[in-house]
């Protein structure tokens, strides 16, 4: 996907996970939050979880979505696409994003923020980003945030059935919004 086409995607992903949502964010207590097996994406994410890193001294906040299953070495490449959404306002939609793909071989994130994100992947079900909270500031209670992953059969090969127009799945379901806080456990 271009730049301009991963940004509409995000953006109605985003819009569409608000919608359907009906209530307000979800508030983890802890840094997880589980995801049902329910997409026949061939990609589905199992969970989403937020953190912190420190890396070359500085302190970093990570953001991680794992699978039911392991990934193939593509992730993010030609076949789906990974974004995360983050709500600083408290107004139930996104105000940055960061997307996930694959380009020669190598994972690479792109946000719309003036930051690095770092992507790795953790182990063979998982994506992680990592950046400084300051590329996001927003309220001094933290932020909301949430992942999808979507399927596009039409830039890959047989599409997988149920799949013929793409799949999506979103950490947690529904369009609802995990809580990274302010404070001890927050940044």
């Amino acid at each position: 996907m271009n730049g301009g086409r991963k940004l509409a995607t995000v953006a109605a992903l985003v819009a569409l996970a608000t919608v359907t949502a009906g209530f307000g964010p979800a508030h983890a207590t802890r840094n997880t939050v589980a995801d049902p097996d329910d997409s026949a994406s061939p990609v589905d994410l199992a969970s989403a979880s937020h953190g912190h890193t420190n890396v070359d001294g500085r302190r970093l906040i990570t953001h991680r979505v794992d699978a039911h299953a392991p990934w193939a070495d593509d992730v993010g490449g030609r076949h789906t696409a990974i974004y995360f959404a983050f709500d600083v306002d408290g107004d139930g939609s996104g105000d940055y994003f960061v997307s996930v793909s694959e380009a020669r071989g190598t994972l690479r994130a792109s946000a719309d923020f003036d930051a690095r994100v770092r992507v790795t992947r953790p182990d063979a079900d998982s994506v992680q980003i990592a950046f400084p909270k300051s590329a996001i500031a927003g309220r001094g209670d933290g932020y909301h945030w949430n992942a999808s992953i979507y399927y596009d059969p039409a830039r890959g090969d047989e599409p997988i059935a149920g799949c013929e127009e793409g799949c999506s799945d979103a950490a947690p379901d529904a369009g609802a919004w995990i809580h990274h806080g302010a404070g001890r456990h927050g940044c």
